[in-house]
């Protein structure tokens, strides 16, 4: 595939905060975007976009994945959590990507979103699995690209907004997991741009690119940043190892899981990619600064707003949905 204009292209985990941002630009470039969703009349919002359809299934039904693959140029997997059980994540990461490649359609181009520091043999149940999913797409029978981002940031990423909402409700201490873990977060339209450049360009194929932005982060000063953008000040603790894990086993019973055991083995291995392989395909970086502190804070009025204000106008980068109530 050298263009997507008229080009048929299904987004398997297409409603995320990366898939929406991917879809919009795949409509900008004329091509016909298919939407597999489990539950799409939740993500109706999508379809005020022209050339998108959207189909209700399931990634573990084989029957579902055969019909959203019907007559499709190429194929772009963004499905993964970042928390679950065992049997959630080989089912996603692993199971999911092996019945992919072994669907049989006859597809000119599969992109793979995995994540930069995937590895099988990580103590890390997300990193292993992830790292599985991404040996299995390399034995596709398919032109492949993997797109290995560090952490994703943009409206409604669950990054920044997720430590803005964390430091709203801290009582004046806020506990910093491994403050030295380290990052190099890369913005949402680069990546999507990156993805759509897997699908078009030849050079690409057979080729894993890790996504980071221009600059390496700590987990301590993400959080300081956090705090200056939303205006609140908070004492920032470093916990201890034995500390940090234990908060992470008590986090992990509580209702939503806000932090869990795997997440801080997650965190034991850094994240960081540098901008290399983003510009070698002619993509400049965005900067964090740039782009944050314009999402950073905003009421509820204003993300409601923002939200109806870009599903009606297809902008290129989504907001943050509405907060629950």
């Amino acid at each position: 595939m050298h263009s997507i204009k008229d080009k048929r292209i299904v987004i398997f985990g297409g409603t995320g905060f990366i898939g929406r941002e991917v879809a919009a630009r795949l409509i900008r470039g004329g091509a016909y975007v298919t939407v597999m969703a489990r539950r799409p009349y939740r993500n109706k919002g999508m379809l005020v976009q022209p050339r998108l359809r959207l189909v209700q299934g399931d990634v573990r039904d084989a029957m579902d994945v055969g019909r959203a693959l019907s007559g499709q140029d190429a194929a772009i997997n963004l499905v993964g959590i970042l928390d679950g059980s065992s049997r959630q994540m080989q089912a996603l990461h692993v199971d999911w990507p092996r019945r992919l490649v072994d669907s049989g359609h006859d597809l000119k181009r599969l992109v793979h979103v995995g994540a930069v520091n995937a590895d099988a043999d990580s103590d890390s149940l997300y990193l292993a699995t992830k790292g599985q999913g991404e040996g299995i797409i390399r034995e596709a029978g398919v032109p492949w690209t993997i797109v290995s981002p560090s952490v994703v940031f943009g409206h409604g990423d669950t990054f920044f907004n997720r430590f803005a909402l964390l430091l709203k409700l801290a009582p004046g201490i806020m506990p910093v997991i491994r403050p030295q873990a380290r990052f190099s977060p890369v913005y949402v339209s680069d990546v999507a741009d990156a993805i759509i450049a897997g699908l078009t360009r030849g050079d690409l194929a057979g080729k894993r690119l890790a996504l980071g932005g221009p600059e390496v982060w700590t987990m301590r000063q993400v959080v300081a940043y956090t705090c200056r953008q939303i205006g609140v000040r908070r004492l920032l603790l470093n916990l201890p190892p034995a500390m940090a894990k234990m908060q992470a086993r008590v986090m992990g019973m509580l209702p939503g899981r806000p932090f869990s055991l795997d997440q801080y083995r997650t965190l034991q291995v850094d994240a960081v990619a540098g901008p290399d392989d983003l510009r070698a395909i002619g993509i400049e970086p965005t900067a964090v600064e740039a782009i944050v502190p314009a999402y950073l804070g905003k009421s509820r009025r204003q993300l409601v707003y923002d939200r109806f204000r870009h599903e009606s106008s297809g902008a290129l980068v989504p907001p943050p949905p509405p907060p629950t109530r």
